[in-house]
């Protein structure tokens, strides 16, 4: 009976062993145990099982004698051993020890599992919290993107295996290095090649989903290649950088010597984790310039304003908007004279104010963020611009403020800082976690973050369908349907979606799935989530503040306009009436009145201009440089001959533009040039091919702009000493070449005349 019970449990895929009792020796074993352990049942027959332990086996002889015994004694045992094969083959079991009878005698049964796979996979998914840790640690770091990027890449050398990382950006038909870690002097950061020479136009590649990787490639076939040929790699993996849409450029790692292996899963989805932090983190860059341009054009209208006069005691208030009296419950009678020190009490941190006390006493622009108190007692968070106004001498006049409520988003700040030390600064962090679903053994595993996206506690145990049934009920569906098509046909999916938390809080995800294959079986799949609340919010505000602009604009429109006309006509319609009583003085002051409300309307159309530049841009097309030189041309004939001037234009390049508003930039460039150069000025206008792009110079002979003047030259407002003119015009150009994303700069010696460049991409 003690060999056949063995025997019968063959077809259970269980190893079963029969022990004596006290010596632990084999009576016999099915064939699972004869597979497990190597040898042939005639060998195991009369021994004990830890003559086959592999060295590092946590059951030692003595330990297993000890299980065997405890067994007999009544208290079954289970452990987890080691066992080698004769070939070297080591294997983890799971032995689970219990006591029968047969035949009358007692006897020790021994069941043998192989959880060699799990224990592997266990061994897999701490390495990759280990790392996914790491990855949050540096990219949580308050420091530039940057310095940030440099440790990452640093970090990831070590994950890899390799010599070199580096994160690149492409401009056409050339790749820059932008960020270089590692011995390679060709993978250093500036390095320019060749675009069509590199290992990153295969990375690119529109229907590319997951890492590019070259493993050897003199073997692989690479050696024909020009970019082996330039650059020598032995190895390559990189993935693409993708911002709004559009790759622009790769993140990559490398080495001169090729690896001895393929490049592991985690390799890989440490790349993909990598490249969108960075791609996320470059697009928050770009969001974040465009609401700051958004913001400067429509200073006044959300935020409370206040104006103080230094040259009284104490800097009082002597102006302050209707928003900041909503915002702070203060009426304007209740505010004016005072300094506005009133809002602070006992919360309200020393340290900013102190900051913003310096800045006042240097006349200097600051923003700080003070927890100040409204008349009721109420507390509120307040961010607080001010900036120092001076007249036309550069004297000290006033100092005008900006004041914001940003409660809502403080309290939003502070509940997400304790509720996670690895998002101390979520506002300059990419929350990226991790979740991987193993189709055979239907399990589902996250990643702390996931975790946190959530806010599950990690005691959680997640399903798919539990975790389905938590995201918002109109994005389920499409979720549900993309997860199906992935663990069937290995189908990606990358979905925006909002996940309902417990706590009542609702939070955006960018979540992506892609398959993971044993040789052509699908066995598990595997991807990210991304916590893109903030990304959404500042789509939200941009959306808000273009609706802002589109209203500022209407009121001036139609609110101002009509008014400047009447005061305009009202007063020529007097001197006509009264023209004989009128002395010449007092034409003369008709003529100043009249002067100035054309001045006024000539500012306001500057200023709707300006609102307008992107909300009612054109489409950019392919654009005759000369055609619009040309339409400049005929527009100032006039001006040209009234001031004896003359302008020269070179062949000039075709690019992707707005022709209407280059026509406007060109016009606003040459007729400054004009203005300010006088009798006789002699404007020039050429073209250079840049990395960038085509760098055009609108060069003039005038007398110059002063030092002082140049670096605020385009602001709105900013005259440049011409007290004629309206100080849009500039900033107008400003906008425009923004649009184009492009740039503009000035470089002026006095008296050797002044050069505008306008640096716009060619395609």
């Amino acid at each position: 009976m003690a060999q056949l019970i063995p025997s019968l449990c063959d077809d259970l895929g269980v190893g079963i062993s029969v022990h004596d009792p006290d010596t632990g020796v084999i009576h016999s074993v099915n064939e699972r145990v004869e597979a497990l352990t190597g040898h042939p049942a005639a060998e195991l027959r009369g021994t004990t099982m830890e003559a086959y332990a592999a060295a590092d086996a946590t059951a030692t002889p003595d330990t297993f004698h000890q299980q065997i015994q405890a067994t007999t004694d009544g208290e079954p045992q289970q452990f987890a051993w080691a066992v080698a094969t004769p070939s070297g083959q080591v294997s983890q079991l799971r032995v689970r020890l219990s006591t029968t009878t047969l035949d009358g005698e007692p006897y020790v049964l021994a069941e043998l599992q192989d959880i060699t796979p799990e224990q592997d996979r266990i061994n897999q998914l701490k390495t990759q919290e280990s790392v996914l840790r790491r990855f949050h640690e540096l990219a949580s770091q308050s420091a530039p993107f940057e310095e940030r990027m440099a440790s990452l890449l640093e970090f990831g050398r070590t994950v890899m295996g390799v010599e070199q990382g580096f994160l690149t950006s492409i401009d056409g038909d050339t790749q820059r290095i932008t960020i270089g870690v590692g011995p390679n002097d060709q993978l250093q950061d500036g390095a320019t090649a060749p675009f069509a020479e590199s290992y990153c136009r295969y990375t690119v590649e529109p229907d590319r989903e997951q890492p590019m990787t070259v493993v050897n490639a003199a073997e692989d076939g690479w050696e024909n290649d020009p970019a082996y040929d330039r650059f020598g790699l032995g190895c390559y993996a990189g993935s693409k950088l993708v911002v709004d849409g559009e790759t622009v450029g790769t993140l990559c790692f490398a080495d001169r010597d090729p690896t001895d292996t393929p490049f592991t899963e985690l390799q890989e989805t440490f790349i993909e984790l990598l490249s969108e932090w960075a791609s996320t983190e470059l697009e928050r860059a770009d969001r974040e310039r465009e609401l700051r341009r958004k913001d400067r054009a429509i200073e006044a209208a959300p935020v409370g304003i206040t104006i103080t006069d230094p040259e009284q005691s104490d800097n009082p208030l002597i102006y302050v908007n209707d928003r900041y009296e909503e915002m702070t419950g203060y009426s304007e009678a209740d505010a004016l004279g005072r300094n506005c020190r009133f809002l602070q009490g006992d919360a309200t941190r020393e340290e900013p104010v102190a900051e913003m006390r310096q800045a006042i006493d240097n006349a200097e622009s600051v923003t700080v963020e003070l927890r100040n108190y409204q008349q009721d007692g109420q507390q509120f968070w307040n961010r607080v611009s001010i900036a120092p106004v001076t007249d036309d001498e550069g004297v000290l006049t006033n100092f005008v403020g900006f004041q914001q409520d940003i409660t809502e988003d403080k309290q939003q700040q502070l509940e997400l800082e304790r509720t996670s030390e690895l998002l101390e600064q979520t506002q300059q962090v990419a929350n990226i976690g991790g979740w991987e679903y193993d189709l055979r053994s239907e399990t589902l595993q996250w990643t702390d973050e996931v975790y946190h996206i959530h806010g599950k506690p990690e005691t959680y145990d997640p399903t798919v369908g539990a975790a389905i049934e938590q995201f918002h009920p109109d994005d389920r569906e499409s979720l549900r349907s993309a997860f199906a098509e992935l663990t069937t046909d290995g189908t990606p999916f990358d979905l925006e979606v909002r996940i309902l938390r417990d706590d009542g809080t609702m939070r955006w995800v960018r979540t992506r799935g892609t398959p993971r294959y044993d040789g052509d079986e699908l066995v598990a799949v595997a991807g990210t989530q991304q916590d893109i609340t903030e990304r959404k919010e500042f789509e939200e505000e941009l959306k808000r503040s273009n609706e802002r602009l589109q209203e500022f604009a209407y009121i001036l429109s139609h609110d101002l306009q009509e008014p400047l006309r009447m005061v305009s006509s009202y007063v020529c319609l007097l001197e006509e009436e009264l023209e004989e009583q009128l002395d010449d003085e007092t034409r003369q002051y008709i003529d100043f009145a009249v002067d100035g409300a054309e001045r006024m309307r000539g500012m306001i159309d500057g200023l709707l201009l300006y609102s307008r530049v992107e909300t009612e841009g054109s489409e950019h097309t392919e654009t005759d440089v000369n055609t619009v030189l040309a339409a400049v041309e005929a527009d100032l004939e006039l001006k040209l001959a009234e001031t004896d001037s003359e302008l020269h234009v070179d062949s000039l390049p075709t690019i992707e533009a707005d022709e209407d508003q280059l026509v406007q930039l060109f016009e606003n460039l040459i007729k400054n040039a004009i203005e300010h150069g006088g009798e006789e000025t002699t404007v020039s206008v050429t073209s250079t091919s840049v990395p960038e792009g085509v760098q055009f110079a609108v060069s003039d002979d005038g007398p110059g702009i002063p030092a002082d003047q140049q670096d605020e030259i385009f602001g709105l407002f900013d005259k440049g000493g011409d007290s004629d003119g309206t100080g849009i015009g500039l900033a107008i150009c400003e906008r425009i070449v923004a649009r184009h994303d492009g740039e503009i700069s000035v470089e002026s010696t006095p008296g050797e005349g002044a050069t505008f460049y306008v640096t716009l991409p060619d395609s």
